[in-house]
């Protein structure tokens, strides 16, 4: 409040235009605040959305080839894909909790 009594003494003119600068500074930091949130949600929602399509790419071939009787491989492709999409959720909800903290 200082600042603003001194800078009033010796430029009154320029006191509204300070209030205005600071007023639309402010509204740009919310709209790019809300901006990047939309983007984070998008990516996340977009992340999601990829690693369920592509477990489900990747159970639906070790079905198909469980059902050819390439027991082994269908069990390689379908365990390590349930594995890494369990590994890659959980930890990455782990990580999003711990950096947020």
């Amino acid at each position: 409040m200082a600042q603003i009594e001194k800078l009033h003494q010796i430029a009154p003119d320029r006191v509204p235009w300070v209030f205005d600068e600071t007023t639309k500074e402010g509204n740009f930091r919310r709209s790019e605040t809300t901006r990047v949130n939309t983007f984070v949600f998008v990516e996340r929602l977009l992340g999601i959305v990829a690693g369920l399509v592509i477990g489900f790419c990747a159970l639906y071939a070790s079905y198909h080839l469980a059902m050819a009787n390439h027991d082994a491989v269908a069990g390689v492709i379908g365990g390590t894909t349930v594995v890494g999409l369990v590994s890659a959720f959980v930890i990455g909800v782990r990580r999003r909790t711990n950096n947020s903290k």
